[in-house]
């Protein structure tokens, strides 16, 4: 029988040749719920070196941002919490990545009108919630690329991930991916000073990334003598008091400490000066964080009434060098937070730098990476 044009063709079926191999293309990995940051080691001096890629150390919070393929956004911090409801901003600018399934490390930074992080602005913003306004532009700064699509990617050498972050990241003025330069620390150290920064980041461009761990391939230089402590005990202008409507004291004091050998010992004491929303703050985190005993021996004076908490308020202090016992010396207290790690709150010395290598320019070269970032109404 002849069939028509429009008669539907009959299909035969075949059996599969049982020698014949059934590819299946692997199902796509989904990214991992939580990853812990990739850390710092802290380095003595600038260096000038081939294969090294170096940027600022955005003041700020370390934030990983993860997209999906239905728009989904989340945020974690480095404590692994998840903070998508602080920055409203970046979850609004995180749509500019399209429908991609990303994991992104970066930083949440509150920055000025001239481009320079503005600290208390972040963490008034850690104190106060996303309801009341900062002075500054909350900026999300992409610094890495862990996970693209259906594949992991921390093991690719950092170049390509920032070869691959700079196409997935568009212009987008709280979405940004900073600029770095190649080989010439010591001038850019010298202009992140200039500026006013307070450290700066050498990274390896061949190196993977290395979840949870401080990389040998991931150096801070440190532009100011600035560290992070743990807050061991809140000393108080008086005690506490537990009748309900009663004023609450002041906190006039922070008791400061660092992980040594793995121990925490005493680190020295920095005064405070909050404003009401940063005593409300610390007043809480203290009765969370409130134990019995104080986490490591520290000299306080009779009559001193203090609040001893177990790790989990950081307090960002300047200070003038140690002395000879290692406790900061006169620390001021520049930020009291809780999206640091406490565990990374380590006393150490500092590596050496890698030796230098000759580079192609003179000693006549200056960075010109160090501009204002491009701040609008986005």
């Amino acid at each position: 029988m002849t069939r028509g044009p429009g008669s539907p063709r009959r299909r035969t079926s075949r059996a599969a040749d049982p020698g014949t191999l059934q590819l299946l293309a692997p199902p796509p990995l989904a990214p991992p719920a939580r990853i812990v940051p990739e850390v710092a080691v802290p380095c003595s001096d600038p260096f000038d070196a081939t294969g090294w890629r170096f940027t600022v150390d955005w003041e700020g919070m370390r934030v990983l941002l993860a997209t999906g393929p239905d728009g989904e956004v989340r945020l974690q911090d480095e404590r692994l919490r998840d903070v998508t409801g602080l920055f409203p901003e970046v979850v609004a600018a995180a749509a500019a990545l399209g429908r991609r399934t990303a994991v992104i490390d970066g930083v949440v930074a509150v920055v000025d009108q001239a481009g320079h992080p503005d600290l208390a602005g972040l963490v008034h913003r850690i104190h106060a919630g996303p309801a009341r306004p900062v002075a500054g532009a909350v900026v999300y700064l992409a610094a890495d690329l862990l996970h693209l699509d259906s594949s992991p990617v921390a093991a690719w050498p950092l170049d390509r991930r920032q070869e691959a972050l700079a196409i997935l990241v568009p212009p987008h003025p709280r979405l940004q991916v900073p600029g770095w330069v190649e080989g010439h620390g010591r001038a850019f150290c010298d202009a992140a000073a200039d500026h006013g920064l307070s450290g700066v980041l050498a990274r390896r461009g061949s190196a993977p990334y290395r979840a949870g761990m401080a990389s040998p391939d991931r150096l801070r230089i440190a532009l100011a003598e600035q560290v992070d402590a743990v807050v061991a005990g809140v000393v108080w202008a008086a005690a506490p008091r537990s009748r309900r409507g009663a004023a609450r004291p002041l906190p006039t004091a922070v008791l400061l400490a660092e992980w040594e050998a793995g121990h925490l010992v005493d680190a020295g004491r920095a005064g405070v000066h909050l404003d009401t929303e940063a005593q409300a703050w610390l007043t809480a985190r203290a009765a969370e964080l409130g134990v019995a005993e104080p986490p490591c021996p520290v000299a306080v004076d009779p009559g001193e009434a203090v609040a001893w908490l177990r790790p989990g308020v950081v307090a960002t202090v300047v200070h003038h060098g140690r002395d000879e016992a290692g406790r900061l010396r006169l620390p001021g207290l520049v930020a009291v937070r809780d999206d640091r790690d406490p565990a990374w709150c380590i006393r150490r010395a500092p590596v050496a730098p890698p030796e230098d290598t000759p580079l192609p320019s003179g000693p006549g070269f200056r960075p010109t990476v160090l501009h204002t970032l491009p701040l609008g109404d986005g």
